[in-house]
């Protein structure tokens, strides 16, 4: 059975015969692919942005609370690593 291409485009639509198996014609399958992989990379990488602003908040938060309590980030820690193995 020979489906008619899907695409729409602009409106202006097609009428060729679709590859197998697909809805679009061997012109538009490629755009579908292509457009759909950039849109995906595009979520990414906003989801990324989205975790970074997270974690990011989540230190100055952390930061807040330990300058309100009286931490200089100035002072060197002394930490005994032996005591703590």
């Amino acid at each position: 059975m020979n489906k008619k291409c899907t695409w729409i485009g602009h409106g202006e639509g097609c009428q060729s015969h679709t590859v197998e198996n697909r809805n679009y014609c061997e012109e538009h399958l490629w755009r579908i692919y292509v457009k759909g992989s950039q849109l995906y990379k595009r979520k990414k990488d906003i989801r990324t942005a989205d975790n970074v602003r997270m974690w990011e908040n989540i230190f100055n938060q952390a930061v807040e609370e330990l300058e309100a309590e009286g931490w200089d980030p100035t002072t060197e820690i002394n930490f005994d690593w032996e005591k703590h193995e």
